[in-house]
C-alpha cells in the first residue's frame, strides 16, 4: 500500500472518530458515561493503532488491533441503535464508514504480509 493509501486511510479513521465522538456527545447523560465513553475509546485507539502501522511501528499487530477495534465499534454502533441513541440513518452512515477502513485496514494487511514474505 502506497504512503497516500495509508495516509487516506489514517484521514478517514480520523474523520470517522471525530463524527462518532461529535455523535456520542448528545447520547443521553446515562448512556454517555457508559456506552459513549467505550465507543469513543474505540474510535480514538482505531485511529492511533492505523497512526502506528504507518510509522511502520509493529506494523502487522497495529493493522490487526486496528481491525479488532473496528469490530468492535460495529457491535457498539447496534447497541447504540437498539438503544435509540443514534438513528437507522447515522448507523448506516457509520456502517459505510467502518467498512471502508475496514477495507482499507485489510489491503493494507495483506500488502504487509506480501512484503514480509520477500
Amino acid at each position: 500500500m502506497s504512503s497516500a493509501g495509508h495516509s487516506k486511510c489514517l484521514d478517514d479513521a480520523t474523520d470517522f472518530s471525530v463524527w462518532l465522538l461529535q455523535s456520542i456527545s448528545k447520547y443521553s447523560r446515562f448512556y454517555r458515561f457508559s456506552l459513549g465513553q467505550r465507543l469513543a475509546l474505540e474510535a480514538i485507539e482505531l485511529a492511533v493503532e492505523i497512526q502506528q502501522a504507518a510509522f511502520g511501528i509493529e506494523r502487522q499487530a497495529s493493522l490487526e488491533r486496528a481491525n479488532n477495534h473496528v469490530t468492535r465499534i460495529r457491535l457498539l454502533l447496534r447497541m447504540s441503535c437498539a438503544l435509540q441513541l443514534m438513528s437507522l440513518r447515522q448507523l448506516g452512515f457509520a456502517t459505510e464508514k467502518l467498512d471502508e477502513i475496514g477495507r482499507q485496514v485489510g489491503a493494507w494487511k495483506r500488502h504487509a504480509a506480501n512484503e514480509a514474505a520477500r
